[in-house]
């Protein structure tokens, strides 16, 4: 498939809060293959539009843009059991009510990637 060629970089997860934070990823790529490990059920990644625009934050280990989440509208809200390929341009945020971690391996790809390679893969 030849997806190896543009995996940009891969990360371990740990996400604790079940506060959601409205952001879009900052990085040289678009799209994200999340694939949940352990602690995923019962989390969740939602996604929003807003009229206004992110702000650029750091936290200790990361970059992003930030949206208030009252500035936002929910357009729609996945639970996090099985991989998926995310926009990590687009609005999202994360939400996890467990006592435990949720554990996800991300795979995000370079932005020279397209949507016709996922299509492919699924033949």
């Amino acid at each position: 498939l030849g997806l190896l060629s543009y995996l940009y970089l891969s990360a371990i997860n740990l996400f604790y809060t079940n506060t959601p934070v409205v952001h879009r990823d900052t990085g040289d790529y678009v799209y994200s293959l999340n694939i949940p490990i352990a602690g995923y059920k019962n989390t969740f990644i939602s996604f929003y539009q807003s009229t206004v625009e992110p702000t650029l934050t750091y936290s200790r280990d990361a970059s992003y843009f930030k949206v208030d989440t009252k500035d936002c509208t929910l357009i729609e809200k996945h639970e996090t059991v099985v991989p998926a390929i995310v926009n990590a341009s687009a609005l999202h945020a994360f939400e996890n009510p467990n006592a435990e971690p949720r554990i996800m391996l991300l795979l995000r790809f370079n932005k020279k990637i397209d949507r016709s390679v996922w299509s492919r893969t699924q033949a």
